[in-house]
């Protein structure tokens, strides 16, 4: 294992390991930590560039804090960053720990990714 690796895998949450097995038993092609926008020190926990997709792994969403992301500035901060990254041509998919841990998350990103989807659509 590569110094950067470990260094990756001791960063990483529960949930993103979680969601790592799943992506690589689905056999998708991904990116740890990418950065999307290149003046700004925003990454996002996977880029499936094929598809133009980052992930996101909220886990704290039904904490209390005043603090990080669950603040009021804090969420202000992350509507900005889903933007940018819409702006920029991305798909950004945010996930919560049970959406994770029951595949939910896993069948949303391979909708985004249009893989396995039945050709009926919606109208307009």
């Amino acid at each position: 294992m590569k110094i950067e690796e470990y260094r990756t895998l001791q960063k990483q949450s529960p949930l993103e390991r979680e969601l790592e097995t799943q992506l690589v038993r689905a056999g998708l092609a991904f990116e740890k930590q990418f950065r999307f926008a290149p003046l700004r020190k925003w990454q996002s926990d996977f880029y499936l560039a094929h598809y133009a997709v980052l992930i996101e792994c909220d886990g704290a969403v039904w904490s209390r804090g005043k603090t990080g992301h669950n603040s009021g500035t804090g969420i202000a901060k992350g509507y900005e960053r889903c933007n940018e990254a819409q702006i920029l041509g991305y798909k950004m998919l945010r996930f919560e720990g049970k959406a994770i841990k029951s595949g939910e998350a896993l069948l949303m990103i391979l909708r985004a990714c249009k893989i396995g989807e039945h050709k009926g659509g919606h109208s307009r």
